[in-house]
């Protein structure tokens, strides 16, 4: 039987994570440029998405009233080493594209990425030592405000699981539960906190599940 490199899952967006999920064939046609045609922030809704691309790989609620669907393909290719007939290795294409809408559903923004690891993204895991419990790091994430320097939320949160640099000034730092299904996103710039917010998996309501039925 071969021995398989394999590649996990893991879905890193604008720094945050969530578990692995099943992938969504119909952005696999995609590419940067279609999705901009069809998706205008202010103008498209979540309700446009969900007709058009079918049912999300993942949905995210925030604390902050906005929420996210994501969409991810992979297609995975194995090849052989020549005379190595006992190793193969797993090569993974990949496409995610997420979907921020305000409160009322009107689509912010979309972020699109391609290749694993994702292009736009380079998540740094962080040597980890004994951290607070996640209700912990709850409970003190509720308490810190924008401003506050980087080094009180280390001291307050422990080290992030990962470190996303977004751009040459910005570093999100990523804490989840155990399961992945919740998280803590902070965004660090200049070595202050510029934005935050917490997230968890949810399920399609009931308006969004008659939408994916029609």
């Amino acid at each position: 039987m071969k021995k398989i490199i394999a590649i996990g899952i893991m879905l890193v967006l604008s720094g945050c994570m969530i578990g692995p999920r099943n992938k969504s064939e119909t952005i696999g046609k995609e590419t940067q440029q279609s999705l901009s045609q069809f998706a205008v922030p202010g103008r498209t809704t979540n309700i446009d998405i969900l007709k058009k691309f079918k049912k999300p790989t993942g949905k995210l609620v925030r604390d902050d009233a906005k929420f996210s669907y994501i969409y991810s393909y992979w297609n995975t290719n194995t090849k052989s080493f020549g005379f190595f007939s006992g190793v193969a290795q797993v090569e993974l294409e990949q496409k995610t594209a997420s979907f921020i809408f305000d409160k009322n559903g009107t689509l912010e923004k979309f972020i699109y990425t391609e290749g694993f690891p994702y292009a736009h993204f380079t998540p740094t895991p962080v040597t980890q030592t004994k951290n607070p419990s996640f209700e912990k790091i709850l409970y003190e994430y509720s308490k810190l405000k924008i401003g506050d320097h980087s080094k009180k939320i280390y001291k307050k949160l422990g080290n992030p699981l990962y470190k996303t640099r977004l751009d040459n000034k910005t570093t999100t730092l990523s804490y989840n539960d155990t399961s992945f299904s919740c998280g803590i996103c902070i965004d660090i710039s200049d070595d202050v906190m510029i934005y935050k917010y917490f997230y968890c998996s949810a399920e399609l309501n009931d308006q969004e599940k008659a939408v994916l039925q029609q």
